[in-house]
């Protein structure tokens, strides 16, 4: 009897196991789950995400202020964000916030889910535009750019040199050759150098 009751038990543990996780990827082909922290611009309606239309429009407002030739930093974002909207600026909006708002890939609308070794795309409404959302990465990454490398010295092409092959800007590299006691840098382009690195283990196949 005890024997009989052991397989009983097993067979109904798994069989919920299995009924649960037929109802969990029902929902989430529905796009009815969404998993951790409900981001600005969005709000949940029952198991959706959906936009919040007030907070989806200062996330617009976000990404075209960082747009503007004057805006350097997440910090001059904030500012003029602040003189236009004072206290009643959402408190969430911060320099270190932007630095994930401004990158997060969920603003286009779609919210890649990992979820018991597949992946799914749950549609949860377009806040950015594709075309904005990549001129804000180009940014960033063309600002990041320019403060990185040895920035003890001065480089008249710093930041004016680019890619003939992918048309990114190009960085300046250590490693040159000393001569009379100088160093004489060269520019290179980071996503050349992305590739290689990528190709690495394929240059030994043969060998």
């Amino acid at each position: 009897e005890f024997g009989i009751g052991t397989v009983f038990s097993e067979y109904w543990r798994r069989k919920i196991g299995r009924v649960m996780k037929g109802g969990m990827k029902k929902r989430l082909l529905n796009d009815e789950v969404f998993m951790g922290i409900t981001p600005i611009g969005y709000k949940r309606v029952e198991k959706k995400l959906i936009v919040d239309k007030k907070e989806a429009k200062l996330i617009k407002e976000c990404y075209k202020t960082y747009l503007l030739k004057s805006v350097r930093t997440y910090r001059d974002v904030v500012n003029k964000l602040k003189r236009k909207y004072g206290e009643d600026l959402d408190k969430r909006i911060n320099e270190k916030s932007l630095n994930r708002i401004l990158k997060d890939e969920k603003y286009k609308g779609i919210y890649n889910l990992k979820w018991d070794g597949d992946e799914y795309k749950l549609t949860i409404g377009r806040i950015v535009e594709d075309e904005i959302f990549q001129k804000v990465g180009e940014k960033i990454e063309s600002i990041k750019g320019l403060r990185r490398g040895n920035t003890k010295n001065k480089y008249l092409l710093k930041g004016k040199v680019y890619c003939k092959d992918c048309g990114k800007r190009m960085w300046i590299k250590g490693g040159g050759r000393e001569t009379n006691g100088k160093v004489y840098r060269y520019y290179f382009c980071k996503e050349k150098y992305k590739q290689n690195r990528n190709n690495f283990d394929s240059r030994f196949e043969n060998n």
